[in-house]
């Protein structure tokens, strides 16, 4: 839409350029604005500089300059817009048109960001728009289009940053806008598209087919509304061309896509070669050609994808934000045209394309490592591991960028979830390099735990800080506590107290975000803070390892290693007989029914066993228990790792051998040792929560879930904690644990399949969510344990979130408890009371430490195990032959027992059909 021209005082100039102004809006004709920009840039130049009428005429200049941009993008024009809008309302301090000037320029810097990338222009462009807004009276005939202008702001914050703040607030505002504009109204087309493109967007964050649907409605409505020589025709078509491409992604109907192609043809022929949006339309066209390309194989839509595509790059400048998009979209046709041709040169120029798009530093970080794992698999499969290493490093470094600290954690999930397996990849690629076993370790890290370091960033102990550096202290401990502190969702109210309270909620959360960054980046620049909130060093890596080895499993394509982390320096062993493809198999079906001897088994021979042998631990102890935390990563932190074994005789086992405890990262293993507290707090009282549901609404009953309360209660009391049975209702429950040292909960656990947030422990009234947990700060209070004995605490669904460890175990943690017990799946009610019934005997035996936890546990497991063992072999169980026993030691992959096996069933059947259920299994231990 073009603006409005200010009502200066009548001169021979200014009358001909409003002219020639009227004339572009009715034709579109290039040459009007030429015309009119010659003559109002004549009317200002007789005008002297204190002229009251001169900032009108400054504006009507820009207003040419700007439509001229809109028409050609070439940047000095929008250069000239903003200047000559600053000296306007530079001369406008207060009167009836600075709401004007404020939306005007707030449109400049908008169009700016989306040429040029700088998120500095996006934040002024809303900053620019709310003054506008809050300025403006109720009844402004320019209320609706002030409205849509920031609407589109806050959805380009929201392409760029990804917060659903941003895009909620700009749907609303856009709805606010079509609201008040008549059905007869000239820019009831213009409103109809930009919230059909809100919507559009919506369902890209969602999946819910009810808004795209909607957002095709709407977009065909404002193109019915459009008349044939509107200078906006082009945009529509293109919403509603993306409308159609992404229903066919999700239906798969081939009239969508043909739709989607025709109409992203038809908006190419109504806009000239000039249109700065040319380019996307034309990306956009490659996008849809590429599509049904992968639907028909017709080698046709892909020449066509790739020259659409071509000429999209050939006019989009390097410091376009859309770049980035633009280059891996051409990259894939490439890569899909040398799978149908083997012409070595498509996948040479492929290569070349996936690595310009991550080195776009414009685009938003997204787009710029959407890519990275096929230009890895590229130069993976050439074994060209120098420039692997270099793509990995690049991609890694880009990691954090992707969830900005003012997000919520809900955006975080979603925009973790596009970089699934990045970090394990690059750490496997570094190794293939030839790089140090840290260097593998610090880009693996990279991208695990994101939202965890971020809650653990905030719980901070930064008492050195606070001596030495009190200001910047008191800032950061301000900005996360305003973070910590703002609403989940803003107040949705009309205009005009949604335009102002919702945005101000809004955008005081980003702001703080923002801040926080620059106050990190101050604390760093002083002495001792150089490495304020980054990964560990290798010498503080070593120091985690203080009380055992820590054991990073990392599961990749290219290889799998055991990278081991020790006092006296770090060591790797490569995983040669296990491969990512065997364990996704066995995990898509990992459950209390799934594990049998035979996973168990295939888990030492794979992995446990050897890392057990290079470690030295190769017999049971004599005295003291060895110590070992594991950190599985990718799909294999699903697997019970210390549980693997042959346990039928012998001591071939890791819990004959060592005892096994868990963390999601090393980072997180240090911060949680570096912040712990002593038990002993003289003068406190010691209190333990316990609360059991043996009968749970919509739930199974558990008969014994009273029982291990009651006997739990009876071992505490002997211990000195004071025993609190608070009513299983969430405000109790969540308010007892203020001043606990012990938590125990015996009842039902859920695992919510895509959002491992709402997995939760199940009370009378509700629900304790992950959510809920990472919530609470417990910090200054660090309860010592957190015992959950119910289903499924330590698991997650969904695999594109596997390696962020947000369960109910890992929520206790960043809570603040130093160790919590949990189960990775469904687990037996009566033997939840034995387990433990035992692991707090050992505490009653050898006192609370960080010691006794796991060594309870651990010893609790091995005596179910025993028994287990007993009755199986009383039953006949582990029927087997010294030969399998001798090929499970060889460690034949899982993938060769299935090839050799036919079509007989499961691999390495080796179990009786009458094998008692492994209900020892699923207990785990997180812990400092």
């Amino acid at each position: 839409m073009t603006s409005p021209i200010f009502p200066v005082q009548a001169s021979g100039c200014n009358d001909i350029g409003v002219q020639y102004h009227i004339e572009y809006q009715r034709t579109g004709d290039i040459k009007a604005i030429d015309a009119s920009i010659h003559q109002f840039q004549k009317a200002l130049d007789s005008t002297s500089p204190g002229d009251p009428i001169r900032p009108g005429q400054q504006f009507n200049l820009a207003v040419g300059y700007l439509n001229r941009f809109r028409k050609r993008g070439d940047l000095e024009d929008l250069k000239h817009a903003i200047l000559l809008n600053h000296q306007a309302l530079k001369g406008t301090p207060n009167n009836q048109y600075r709401t004007w000037l404020l939306h005007n320029l707030s449109g400049c810097y908008r169009e700016r960001y989306q040429r040029q990338g700088a998120l500095t222009d996006l934040d002024y462009s809303i900053q620019l728009g709310r003054e506008s807004l809050q300025h403006t009276p109720p009844d402004d005939v320019y209320l609706a289009r002030k409205l849509e202008s920031i609407s589109l702001s806050y959805l380009s914050r929201f392409w760029r940053v990804g917060a659903l703040r941003d895009l909620n607030y700009s749907i609303q505002l856009s709805r606010d806008a079509l609201a008040q504009t008549p059905t007869d109204d000239s820019g009831r087309s213009y409103r109809l598209h930009c919230l059909a493109a809100s919507y559009g967007y919506k369902f890209r964050q969602s999946g819910v087919l009810a808004d795209l649907n909607y957002s095709i409605q709407l977009a065909q409505e404002a193109l019915d509304y459009t008349l044939a020589d509107d200078l906006d025709q082009s945009k529509r078509l293109t919403t509603l061309a993306m409308g159609y491409r992404d229903r066919f992604r999700q239906l798969k109907l081939p009239e969508d896509i043909d739709n989607s192609i025709a109409l992203y043809k038809s908006a190419l022929e109504n806009s000239i070669a000039a249109d700065p949006d040319r380019a996307r339309r034309l990306q956009g066209l490659a996008a849809s050609y590429t599509y049904r390309f992968r639907q028909g194989k017709a080698l046709g839509d892909l020449d066509h994808a790739i020259e659409a595509g071509q000429q999209a790059l050939e006019i989009t400048s390097a410091n376009d934000p859309i770049r980035a998009q633009l280059l891996h979209n051409l990259a894939a046709t490439y890569v899909y045209r040398y799978q149908n041709t083997d012409n070595t040169e498509d996948l040479n120029y492929s290569t070349q394309l996936y690595q310009k798009a991550l080195d776009s530093s414009a685009s938003p970080v997204l787009d710029r490592i959407h890519g990275s794992s096929i230009l890895l698999l590229i130069y993976g499969q050439a074994e060209n591991w120098a420039q692997a290493y270099e793509a990995a490093y690049t991609t890694t470094s880009l990691i954090p960028q992707i969830t900005q600290r003012s997000l919520e954690n809900s955006d975080k999930q979603h925009r973790i979830a596009a970089i699934v397996g990045l970090s394990s990849d690059a750490a496997a690629i570094a190794l293939n390099a030839g790089k140090s076993v840290y260097e593998a370790i610090r880009l693996q890290e990279l991208g695990r735990g994101i939202i965890a370091d971020s809650l653990n960033d905030m719980r901070l102990d930064i008492s050195e800080l606070r001596r030495l550096h009190p200001e910047l202290a008191y800032e950061f401990f301000q900005c996360n506590d305003d973070l910590a502190k703002s609403a989940v969702s803003p107040s949705q109210d009309s205009h005009p107290n949604f335009s102002t309270t919702a945005s101000h909620e809004i955008d005081q959360r980003y702001n703080t975000g923002r801040k926080l960054e620059q106050v990190i980046e101050a604390i760093r620049s002083h002495p001792g803070f150089e490495r304020f909130l980054l990964a560990p060093t290798e010498d503080e890596m070593k120091s985690a390892a203080i009380r055992g080895p820590v054991v990073v499993l990392n599961v990749s394509r290219y290889r799998c290693d055991a990278l081991i982390v020790e006092q006296d320096g770090l060591r790797h062993l490569q995983l040669h007989g296990l491969h990512e493809s065997d364990i996704q198999d066995y995990a898509a079906t990992l459950d209390s029914s799934s594990v049998t001897t035979q996973l168990l088994e295939w888990l030492w021979d794979t992995i446990a066993g050897l890392v057990l042998d290079f470690l030295n631990f190769t017999q049971p102890p004599a005295a003291d228990w060895p110590r070992i935390w594991w950190i599985p990563t990718g799909p294999l932190a699903k697997f019970p790792i210390h549980a693997a074994g042959y346990h039928g005789a012998g001591s071939n086992t890791v819990l004959d051998r060592v005892v096994s405890n868990y963390s999601s990262s090393i980072k997180a293993l240090f911060h949680f040792r570096e912040n712990q507290l002593k038990v002993e707090m003289p003068g406190m009282p010691e209190k333990a929560v316990l609360v059991g549901m043996p009968n749970t609404p919509g739930q199974t009953m558990l008969p014994f879930a009273s029982q291990e309360i009651n006997e739990l209660g009876e071992i505490c009391a002997s211990l000195d904690l004071q025993v609190c049975m608070p009513p299983p209702n969430v405000d109790a429950v969540l308010s007892s644990l203020r001043d606990c040292e012990v938590f125990h909960f015996a009842g039902h656990g859920q695992t919510d399949p895509s959002d491992p947030s709402k997995s939760a422990i199940i009370l009378e009234d509700g629900k304790i969510t992950v959510a809920s947990l990472l919530q609470r700060n417990l910090y200054a209070q660090k309860p010592f344990l957190a015992y959950l004995s119910a289903c499924s605490t330590g698991r997650m669904k969904n695999s594109d979130l596997m390696d962020e460890g947000l369960h109910l175990i890992a929520a206790c943690q960043l809570a603040g408890f130093q160790h919590v017990i949990g189960t990775l799946w469904e687990v037996n009610d009566k033997s939840c009371v034995e387990i433990a019934r035992r692991t707090y005997e050992q505490l009653r035996q050898e006192g609370i430490s960080h010691r006794s936890i796991g060594e309870g546990l651990h010893h609790a497991c091995r005596s179910l195990r025993s028994r287990w063992v007993a009755e199986n072999e009383e039953r006949g169980g582990f029927k087997r032959s010294e030969e399998l026993q001798k090929v499970s030691q060889d460690s034949i992959t899982t993938r060769q027992l299935k090839s050799s096996e036919g079509e007989t069933g499961n691999p390495r059947d080796v179990m009786s059909c009458d094998e008692m259920p492994l209900y020892w299994v699923p207990y785990v231990h997180f812990g400092i």
